[in-house]
């Protein structure tokens, strides 16, 4: 008989057992749930991004409507520095290639 009554008790301890695992297993798959709830308001500020697309296209209508244009020009500007010292050299070396074609003659 107590053979049995250990059986019964070992059955009982395995289905706590099962109880247990089953539970955790629950409580695990409702955390990654609420991760992805979580996550998917996350997502929510990229509607903020067109909010602010939104504002800038405002922006560039209202400087349009007093002449201004929102967009940079097409052509960067040069700029005058490198713009000199490029040329310079370039220059200079045209002229240092002249003085020796009469020399070499």
């Amino acid at each position: 008989m107590s053979d049995k009554s250990d059986l019964k008790a070992e059955l009982e301890r395995k289905k706590q057992r099962l109880a247990q695992i089953r539970e955790e297993k629950k409580r695990k798959e409702e955390e990654r749930k609420k991760k992805e709830a979580d996550l998917q308001q996350k997502k929510e500020p990229a509607q903020e991004d067109s909010d602010l697309d939104r504002k800038r296209r405002e922006t560039e209508a209202l400087l349009q409507s007093i002449g201004i244009s929102p967009e940079p020009p097409l052509v960067p500007t040069p700029m005058s520095p490198s713009s000199k010292s490029v040329s310079t050299p370039s220059d200079a070396g045209s002229q240092d290639s002249g003085d020796l074609g009469p020399i070499g003659r």
